[in-house]
């Protein structure tokens, strides 16, 4: 009783710690236990798990897992956090709650892949009138729009399973035509490319890619060793039209809320992308902005 005593004094709730605690509660009421592979045999008493059932599928102490539930201040490490996020079967926004609760930062990288995309998704990528495609962090094309297919020719002419960027960018004599200034995209798009390939560095589909344009493509060779990268987001690129003019464009890379893995990368005319082109702000953009 009084080691009881001593070590709630040493736990004290902060408010993070509340917050998470009340978060556990939640989720465990709502889980149905035959989602989670638990047969329900009689009355329950409580709705969704127990306590001691999500400590068994987590693999963690009952106790311990208690005072979690109580908004104790206990350490708990990612790996922990991984388990708890498949005993409660959370989706892809509750686990990244769970993480800035927890830890107050984001959970370490759940795969790359990007899986389904959602209605919602594929409906705004379906409307929109610019080229426009949703990747995964491999730089794998799950989806493009009417425009993106003609501004991207090698998408609809891929062969062997998913278009990929990265790929196109490296051997693709078509994209290479298309860029004005071939040398200096592809070495800023390289730089995008390895941050993501740090990220998931271990996934074997990234070293078979990274492999393959070593061999592939001289350039890529010389430059993948670069310690150097860039930030993935916004920018400008100057395309070639058939007809031979120039086009700017600019081009922004934007996380789809519903898979964190996905992006949506959409390419603007750079004259169709200027402020005050039917849009309202709280605060007006400066000049840096826009350049």
């Amino acid at each position: 009783m009084n080691t009881t005593t001593k070590s709630a004094r040493h736990h004290a709730s902060s408010p993070a710690s509340t917050a998470l605690g009340a978060f556990l509660r939640a989720m465990r009421s709502r889980t149905k236990p035959g989602s989670v592979g638990i047969s329900s045999v009689g009355r329950r008493r409580v709705p969704g798990l127990r306590r001691e059932e999500v400590a068994q599928l987590a693999g963690v102490g009952v106790v311990w897992y208690t005072w979690l539930e109580q908004g104790r201040d206990v350490n708990v490490s990612s790996d922990v956090l991984e388990r708890l996020n498949g005993a409660l079967a959370l989706s892809t926004a509750e686990r990244e709650h769970l993480f800035a609760l927890a830890h107050n930062r984001p959970p370490p990288n759940a795969g790359f892949d990007g899986g389904v995309i959602s209605p919602s998704s594929a409906a705004l990528l379906g409307r929109m009138t610019d080229a426009a495609y949703i990747s995964n962090r491999r730089w794998d094309v799950l989806a493009w729009n009417d425009a993106a297919a003609r501004l991207f020719s090698d998408l609809a002419s891929a062969q062997g399973g998913r278009p990929n960027m990265i790929r196109f960018l490296f051997t693709s004599p078509i994209l290479r035509a298309l860029h004005v200034d071939w040398e200096t995209d592809a070495r800023v798009t390289l730089e995008k490319f390895r941050m993501d390939f740090w990220r998931h560095s271990n996934e074997g589909a990234f070293t078979d890619l990274v492999n393959e344009l070593l061999g592939a493509s001289p350039e890529f060779r010389r430059w993948w060793a670069s310690p150097l990268v860039h930030p993935i987001g916004d920018g400008v690129k100057t395309y070639r039209s058939k007809d031979g003019k120039t086009v700017e464009y600019s081009y922004s890379a934007l996380a789809l809320s519903e898979n964190l893995s996905q992006r949506l990368v959409v390419f603007m005319p750079r004259k169709q992308a200027l402020p005050n082109n039917g849009v309202s702000y709280a605060m007006q953009p400066n000049g840096d902005g826009w350049t």
